[in-house]
């Protein structure tokens, strides 16, 4: 389990830090943004799942380091009333810059269906919080069939 940056062609490597050729001298608040969310599969028999998605600053500021909150959810709507999967720590982003994530996330349980989403947290100096979480993402866990020390199945 872990966080990979992900380039244009699907590659990942570490470290998961955006980084840029310029410094930014822009004044101006910072705004943190989930955006472009998929997940590798709809349906899982194992319960793991990968959610890929970009945390962007669109402010006219550098953001300070803060935390990726993957969520699963009953409906579409991601927020912070919903279940808290992981939490995974992200350095800074530099205004303007995007910073492509990819995890790896256990579901809960046998049977589950619903949604799943992330979270970006609030840092200091944000102008918004509304584009903060990323729509959420349908996925299932089909349920295992039981096989009894006799050979039949439940």
């Amino acid at each position: 389990v872990g966080v990979f940056a992900v380039d244009d062609e699907g590659a990942t490597s570490a470290p998961v830090t955006a980084s840029a050729s310029r410094a930014s001298a822009c004044a101006g608040p910072v705004d943190l943004l989930a955006q472009a969310g998929s997940v590798n599969t709809g349906i899982s028999s194992n319960g793991r799942v990968t959610l890929s998605l970009t945390v962007r600053n669109d402010g006219s500021q550098d953001a300070a380091a803060t935390e990726v909150v993957f969520r699963v959810s009953p409906d579409a709507a991601i927020d912070e009333a919903d279940a808290e999967l992981i939490r995974v720590p992200i350095g800074p982003i530099l205004a303007g810059e995007g910073l492509p994530l990819s995890q790896d996330i256990q579901l809960p349980g046998n049977g589950f269906t619903g949604f799943i989403g992330a979270c970006v947290q609030a840092v200091s100096g944000e102008s918004g919080y509304s584009n903060n979480c990323l729509s959420g993402q349908a996925v299932s866990v089909e349920l295992e069939e039981a096989v009894f020390a006799d050979g039949f199945e439940s």
